[in-house]
């Protein structure tokens, strides 16, 4: 237990272990582009974010028919987790963020409800290219309150990510109105729209 304790934070890893091949299983981690992961601590009751340059995958295959399988109440939750992700990312990685942020919108409905294929190829593109961008520029209080709430109550990440986004999101938007104003009229947008 203590070895585990002690990989919260940033780790001070000297050398690089055996290389990491990343197969991701849920739309919504990115945990495959990113030197973080996180470890619940069940018996203290929070999540541990540990952050690693050596842990970054050397390679990553991103197969969604393995995300097929995933039950709707875990597909809807990591895609939320991947849509606050792209939405939290956005202020450096813009780029990539907007088109996560259209991705997902676009496809998530779909993914969970009809499995449809394209659609989980896309979610598994989105929740990707949303790990890119913050992983360039790290993430925001929903993230940060989502950890407390799902390791104090047992939330899901990705629904606890899905309840405080709007008000979080409304919060900024606040002080960063034309940053949420782009994300609501570009990425957002469909072409049913």
């Amino acid at each position: 237990r203590s070895d585990v304790v002690s990989l919260n934070g940033v780790s001070n890893t000297k050398n690089k272990g055996l290389p990491i091949i990343a197969l991701p299983t849920t739309a919504g981690t990115a945990a495959e582009v990113t030197i973080n992961y996180v470890i619940t601590d069940p018996e203290r009751e929070i999540k541990m974010v540990c952050v690693d340059e050596h842990d970054i995958p050397i390679v990553a295959i991103v197969d969604t028919e393995l995300m097929a399988s995933m039950p709707k109440s875990i597909a809807a939750s990591t895609g939320m987790d991947a849509l606050t992700h792209a939405i939290e990312g956005n202020t450096m990685s813009q780029m990539f963020s907007m088109k996560a942020i259209q991705l997902i919108y676009d496809n998530l409905d779909k993914a969970v409800n009809e499995k449809d294929q394209e659609a989980i190829n896309n979610m598994g593109l989105g929740q990707y290219i949303a790990g890119m961008a913050f992983s360039n520029v790290g993430l925001g209080i929903v993230h940060s309150m989502a950890h407390q709430l799902g390791a104090v109550y047992d939330t899901p990440h990705g629904l606890a990510n899905a309840i405080l986004l709007p008000t979080v999101m409304k919060f900024n938007g606040e002080t960063s109105y034309e940053e949420y104003r782009e994300i609501l009229t570009s990425a957002f947008h469909t072409d049913a729209t």
